[in-house]
């Protein structure tokens, strides 16, 4: 999720979303292109960042490990 959207804080919706019991265990990766506001992410409950631009591939890295094998 961007940390900056048009209409709110993504950082405040991720919050929202790992306070609730029916959403607390959807991972968020928190995405910005201003690395400052990336660093106090675990105040917000989000499970990792990248910072914008990314390598698809560093992306993919941080996707995997909230993905089941089924």
């Amino acid at each position: 999720m961007d940390v900056f959207l048009r209409d709110g804080d993504g950082r405040e919706i991720c919050k929202e979303l790992k306070s609730s019991e029916t959403t607390k265990n959807t991972p968020v990766i928190l995405m910005s292109g201003s690395p400052a506001v990336l660093k106090e992410y675990k105040d917000y409950y989000a499970d990792d960042v990248i910072e914008k631009p990314f390598i698809f591939e560093d992306l993919i890295k941080k996707i995997k490990p909230f993905i089941k094998d089924n």
